[in-house]
């Protein structure tokens, strides 16, 4: 699976062309692509991942021949899919995107042999952080009982005429999962999920003030990713990989600094960085395994 990440939406075809290419024949990948602020002189940015070659992968069928990308793939007991608002219409609320897209999610997870019960993370981009509460309004209804997911929401520019695009990780129905407690009741989510080794958690700069600094915002972040952790049973010392999404690139210096400091030596860990907004008053937020 992977994330990528341009500079601008109207630099995605000129990436597709050369990502056609490069994916070998039948190896489709579950691929999200959206808009970012990159590092300076950057215009992509791909966060992957990939197994050992012994393993067995099961990949769902390219709903665009040709494109390099896959409905979903499946390995180990995960499945990874991306979900798009299929049939949408111009006049379409964001609501009504995001059922949508929620019901090509279902409809994807179900030919991998799994349903919304089974949902572990999910990272949800919005073409505007004011459309946040509209979509959360759909994801709250969509998700089940006891089922929060570790999710993350940002704003990003989509491709022409989404409002809401959704990367999603789930597990196949056999597999134990364990939830920690949602972060607000009746959210959709929770604070932590843990499942065949495997912890994700997002974590914010909780008990922000509007006074704090970026380094300051970024301590925050990384105690309650802490704390979360600890929850799961596990500590930095084990984090995998990170998406770190700063409000503005300007900021990336002084979150590095105290991410710098936060790592444990020899324990470093595979991580993007780009520029999206946040929820209000949010200057830096986090996305983990």
């Amino acid at each position: 699976e992977a994330t990528v990440f341009v500079k601008n939406m109207a630099m995605k075809d000129e990436m597709d062309s050369v990502w056609r290419e490069w994916v070998p024949e039948n190896c489709g990948i579950s691929r999200a692509c959206v808009a970012a602020d990159l590092a300076p002189g950057d215009l992509v940015e791909m966060k992957i991942t990939a197994t050992q070659p012994e393993a067995s992968l099961i990949r769902g069928p390219s709903h665009a021949p040709g494109s390099g990308r896959a409905a979903f793939v499946a390995c180990s007991g995960l499945v990874w899919t991306v979900a798009f608002p299929a049939g949408k219409i111009a006049d379409d609320s964001v609501a009504e995107q995001t059922r949508k897209a929620l019901q090509e999610l279902d409809s994807r997870l179900a030919k991998a042999g799994t349903d919304k019960s089974h949902v572990l993370e999910a990272t949800v981009f919005v073409k505007d952080m004011a459309m946040k509460d509209e979509m959360d309004s759909v994801w709250r209804e969509w998700v089940p009982e006891n089922c929060g997911i570790s999710r993350a929401c940002v704003a990003a520019d989509l491709a022409p005429g989404d409002l809401v695009e959704m990367k999603i990780t789930a597990t196949q129905p056999e597999a134990r999962i364990i939830r920690g407690p949602s972060p607000a009741p009746g959210s959709g989510r929770a604070a932590f999920v843990a499942c065949s080794g495997l912890v994700w958690t997002v974590a914010f700069p909780a008990g922000k003030t509007p006074d704090d600094s970026v380094a300051e915002q970024t301590r925050k972040a990384l105690q309650e990713l802490d704390s979360r952790l600890a929850k799961a049973g596990t500590d930095k010392s084990h984090v995998l990989e990170a998406t770190v999404f700063v409000k503005n690139m300007a900021m990336k210096d002084e979150m590095d600094s105290v991410w710098r400091e936060w790592v444990p030596e020899n324990c470093g860990i595979s991580r993007a960085c780009v520029a999206a907004d946040l929820a209000p008053g949010d200057l830096v937020e986090m996305k983990i395994t």
